[in-house]
């Protein structure tokens, strides 16, 4: 709700919901009840209409709530080049840099959100520099490629720390041994 709300009454402003939850009841009564026109409750996507749906997107928006360590969406829209307007919750703003890749916003706080989505709307020139911001975070921090440099020096390490942990529990005494008699 707190996204329909950002929205709410500011016909420039296009929204498509995509997704389904225990909310959705309540969303789509709330849409109903304040006859919300300029939002567009699609549901669970996926395939080609997901695609043509982030393709679409001028950027897209995470008003999370709850605690997310790394919402695979904000990977995703950087993959795809375009920025991301999010809530400043859990892990989100380690991926989502405020004014590079897209904008941070209060949890909950629909007035915020309002103020972000509208200066992207107004803005352009700041979507298409945050959209490409947004492609070279993808490039360069969560490639494939990338990915699997990072988990190889991972396995690197762990086998030279434990073959240090064998080599000492392996290695003979330098002390004579003393034998105790009775």
């Amino acid at each position: 709700l707190t996204l329909v709300k950002a929205v709410e009454g500011d016909d420039s402003i296009r929204l498509v919901l995509a997704g389904s939850g225990p909310e959705e009841p309540t969303i789509r009564r709330y849409l109903r009840d304040k006859q919300i026109g300029n939002v567009e409750l699609v549901g669970f996507v996926e395939g080609q209409r997901r695609a043509r749906l982030m393709r679409g997107a001028s950027f897209f928006v995470i008003p999370s709530e709850c605690y997310e360590n790394c919402p695979l969406l904000i990977l995703e829209a950087f993959a795809s080049g375009k920025p991301v307007v999010a809530a400043s919750i859990g892990g989100i703003p380690e991926l989502v840099r405020a004014g590079f890749n897209g904008l941070l916003f209060q949890p909950g706080s629909s007035s915020r959100l309002a103020e972000r989505i509208r200066y992207l709307v107004s803005n352009p020139q700041e979507v298409t520099r945050m959209g490409r911001n947004a492609r070279k975070t993808a490039e360069e921090l969560y490639s494939p490629g990338v990915h699997y440099q990072k988990l190889m020096r991972i396995y690197e390490e762990v086998t030279v720390i434990h073959r240090r942990k064998m080599a000492r529990k392996t290695k003979p005494s330098l002390l004579p041994r003393m034998e105790t008699r009775p």
